[in-house]
């Protein structure tokens, strides 16, 4: 018996003796119809050739694909989904996808990312959000299985502490330029999947020596340009696993 993915050659062959199966189907080739039965019978083994955007046009030519294209894990990091109001119909189309990015850097002309936009994202695995001033802390309770987030430049005070307390698989977190004064030690208490940090630039973000205490998993950590703050050797005490530090541009207190 043939796998779900596999091919019945000798089916194809018997309906279409003479269309040898690895010639070229050209525009006006008998082989468009075997193209098109291989790729029916494979269940679509074609689209890791495709993305979200180059997909589209397949899903209005050939209707019948639909079902397949839904049900792919799609995990299209490249392609923007930048206005809010095609998120219901990107979620529409691929509502098993695993990864989107909302990035609106330079795209200021149209709506923002809210909080109930993403009850749509319940099951991404990776996720940029950058520069959406308009969400908060409600948004992150739909990111339970969250393993990347990239939210770079989305200053605003409605993100506390209690952003990141619901996020078990985070592994990277990419918050550079979130310079909300909102964020405290205690943000990162719930974060002890945590491998990758980075928050550049978060001039304003009261994080003392106890700041990664609840990290005992991270490898990389980015401070660069946290001018704010006043670093010693105690904020780096527990992080036993740490391969990688980075800290241009910060003060250094006198007892380092």
């Amino acid at each position: 018996m043939l796998g779900s993915n596999q091919v019945n050659y000798a089916r194809i062959s018997s309906s279409r003796p003479n269309t040898p199966i690895n010639s070229y189907a050209g525009p006006n080739s008998d082989n468009i119809y075997l193209n098109h039965t291989i790729f029916s019978s494979s269940k679509l083994t074609l689209l890791s050739f495709f993305d979200t955007k180059t997909v589209l046009p397949l899903r209005s030519v050939c209707k019948e694909f639909n079902i397949g294209i839904a049900e792919q894990p799609w995990r299209d990091t490249k392609t923007k989904i930048t206005n809010k109001k095609r998120v219901k119909d990107w979620k529409k189309c691929f509502p098993n996808a695993r990864a989107l990015n909302a990035d609106r850097d330079g795209i200021y002309t149209i709506d923002q990312l809210v909080d109930e936009d993403f009850v749509h994202f319940t099951n991404l695995e990776w996720l940029n959000i950058s520069h959406n001033l308009s969400f908060g802390d409600i948004a992150f309770t739909y990111l339970t299985n969250i393993h990347t987030l990239i939210m770079i430049n989305c200053n605003q005070e409605r993100i506390t502490d209690k952003a990141f307390s619901n996020l078990p698989y985070i592994h990277t977190l990419i918050m550079d330029t979130c310079d909300q004064n909102t964020l405290t030690d205690i943000a990162f208490s719930n974060l002890g999947s945590l491998r990758v940090l980075s928050m550049n630039y978060c001039i304003q973000c009261r994080i003392t020596n106890n700041a990664f205490s609840y990290l005992k998993n991270l490898t990389t950590l980015h401070i660069d340009g946290c001018i704010q703050n006043s670093i010693t050797r105690e904020i780096f005490k527990h992080l036993n696993r740490i391969e990688t530090i980075s800290m241009k541009y910060v003060n250094y207190n006198n007892k380092w």
